[in-house]
């Protein structure tokens, strides 16, 4: 599964199933065909950007996070930096 959509389509897969969601009660929700999520969740297709974004958000997948997994860990939240920083001023103080 070295190809990002392989990643992609198995995290959808894997959170449509976690929320006891059909591949056509997805496609309802998004407004769209059904074959469309069959083909994503298959690697049948390349799917437009947009829909992309569409079914991650759908199911609150973080893109970055499901197709670029060994990046996640790198990156910190604005919220601990700004947490982090604040702590070592306060200590300057």
């Amino acid at each position: 599964m070295n190809n990002p959509l392989d990643l992609f389509a198995w995290k959808v897969r894997s959170e449509r199933k976690r929320q006891h969601l059909t591949q056509k009660q997805l496609a309802e929700r998004l407004g769209m065909n059904p074959r469309t999520i069959i083909d994503l969740e298959t690697c049948q297709s390349n799917p437009k950007f947009e829909t992309v974004v569409l079914v991650a958000k759908e199911l609150n997948i973080s893109v970055d996070a499901a197709i670029f997994p060994e990046m996640v860990n790198q990156t910190v939240s604005k919220t601990v930096v700004d947490r982090l920083l604040c702590r070592e001023k306060r200590s300057r103080d």
